[in-house]
């Protein structure tokens, strides 16, 4: 039986979580063995819903450095054929943790966002230095790497496996579990939603890459120079910027307009009975909520950020791409101005990104390992 390890730093629900779910809870009914190495937990409820056969291992919580011998010392006792993480400066410590055993695990990096500008937005200074230092170095000594979208993939290649790319592959995230049309049969409780308002959507964490910030305050200039009082801005999403958020809001004066809720396992029915979905982000690695909202019918309207929202629509087939803040904001108001019809063309895409079709290709790359 193959033995795999997937790492996550927090048990928590996030896009890098969620794909780790939807793929252990897949495979985890075939002859694998799956278990899930963490530190923290921020949410009780994320772990009970992977499948009772996956173990958890929890490490303790240390600085990164020190992390080299705590998971020196899950490998070398649990014996995993394979250690798959998404984390940059996580793998750095695996790397040097295999380096250490005289029997070693295969190491499989998941890229799932735009390397350099993660970098680049970290405040972190020991991190930036230790990945213009090492970074191309560590990324070829990973058994495997994969990317979550094409545009990453190339990118990746440009850099790192300019000669050699038989590292290298490309797997997309294991987002839709069911291929029937949504059904929903009565709106969320939230105040913004009755048949009068058009609620428009973001999703995901509140940190400064998703550009909430920026659409708070374009959101609110909107709403003060035009008459549509109907018209709300709903975020949902937790992290480091939500108290900076709620400021803003409360700056603008917008608390009628304007509201974020937490994570919630319901989020497909607000998506369902929003009017469409924004995703303003300075950059992704992929963006598996643009693929829910295309999955529940909804209109879409994206910063053309690199990388994922312009894969994901097909250059605009499926959904709009905006390059700045005065794209945005004509485009917000053309949507507001329309009705708002269940999108098939949208659904059916969304389809392309099943956890079936994402698993099955990914076991194929590790059987390779």
């Amino acid at each position: 039986m193959k033995k795999i390890f997937f790492i996550l730093p927090e048990l928590a629900t996030g896009g890098v979580e969620k794909n780790v779910l939807n793929f252990s809870n897949y495979v985890s009914n075939l002859d694998i063995k799956i278990s899930i190495i963490y530190q923290r937990s921020a949410d009780s409820s994320f772990q009970k819903k992977f499948n009772n056969n996956i173990s958890f291992i929890k490490i303790k919580n240390v600085r990164l450095l020190k992390q080299i011998f705590q998971y020196r010392k899950v490998i070398k006792e649990h014996k995993p054929d394979l250690v798959i993480n998404s984390m940059l400066f996580v793998h750095f410590v695996l790397i040097l943790s295999n380096l250490l055993l005289p029997k070693k695990a295969k190491i499989l990096l998941r890229i799932e966002t735009n390397l350099k500008q993660d970098i680049v937005h970290k405040n972190k200074s020991l991190e930036k230095i230790l990945f213009m230092l090492f970074g191309k170095i560590f990324i070829r000594l990973s058994d495997r790497v994969i990317c979550s979208s094409k545009e990453l993939y190339k990118n990746i290649r440009e850099e790192y496996f300019k000669n050699t790319s038989n590292k290298l592959f490309l797997n997309y995230n294991p987002i839709i579990k069911s291929h029937h049309i949504p059904q929903f049969n009565f709106m969320p409780s939230h105040k913004f939603f009755n048949e009068q308002n058009k609620v428009f959507i973001a999703v995901g964490r509140l940190n400064t890459e998703k550009g909430f910030a920026e659409l708070i305050e374009l959101f609110s200039k909107i709403i003060k120079e035009t008459n549509l009082t109907g018209t709300k801005l709903l975020i949902i999403g937790e992290g480091g910027l939500y108290k900076s958020l709620r400021e803003s809001i409360d700056r603008f004066s917008m608390q009628e307009f304007i509201d974020i809720i937490k994570f919630n396992d319901d989020f497909e029915r607000y998506l369902f009975f929003s009017h469409a979905f924004i995703c303003n982000s300075v950059y992704e690695g992929f963006n598996n909520n643009i693929v829910h909202a295309l999955n529940m019918g909804l209109a879409v309207i994206s910063k053309d950020c690199d990388f994922g929202p312009r894969e994901i629509l097909k250059n605009k087939e499926y959904g709009l791409l905006v390059e700045n803040n005065i794209q945005m904001k004509e485009e917000i108001l053309l949507q507001s101005e329309k009705d708002k019809i269940f999108n098939m063309s949208a659904f059916k895409r969304s389809l392309d990104f099943s956890v079936k079709s994402s698993s099955q290709n990914f076991l194929k790359i590790i059987d390779e390992c």
